[in-house]
């Protein structure tokens, strides 16, 4: 899975990644939140990377790299912003960390 995860955020972002940790996974059965009644599995990592030179492939428009007390001013789907917020705010969470959340037109990369 790591090694998967490595290639896609390169083919989508040009940015190499390393110290890759499972955050969560997830299941959502036809759940009205999201556009599709579907059967997802989230699987999230958190990951470092050393670069901010982001090449963008054909499958993002955009992205922007916002800090995660900025949450309140994205409209963010799912799952996403509980986790985000597990993140930023729990204090005895092993996971405890600051990072910044890149966006990108449909999806969403967390790095450190």
């Amino acid at each position: 899975m790591e090694e998967a995860l490595k290639r896609e955020i390169f083919e989508e972002t040009g940015l190499e990644i390393y110290d890759i940790k499972l955050i969560s996974l997830k299941e959502s059965v036809f759940s009205n939140t999201f556009h599709e009644g579907k059967h997802f599995i989230f699987i999230d990592y958190i990951c470092k990377t050393d670069s901010y030179d982001v090449a963008l492939n054909d499958e993002a428009e955009e992205y922007e790299c916002v800090d995660l007390h900025e949450l309140d001013n994205y409209e963010l789907g799912g799952f996403v912003k509980s986790l985000l917020m597990e993140l930023q705010n729990s204090k005895d969470s092993p996971n405890k960390i600051e990072i910044f959340l890149w966006v990108l037109k449909g999806g969403y990369y967390f790095f450190i």
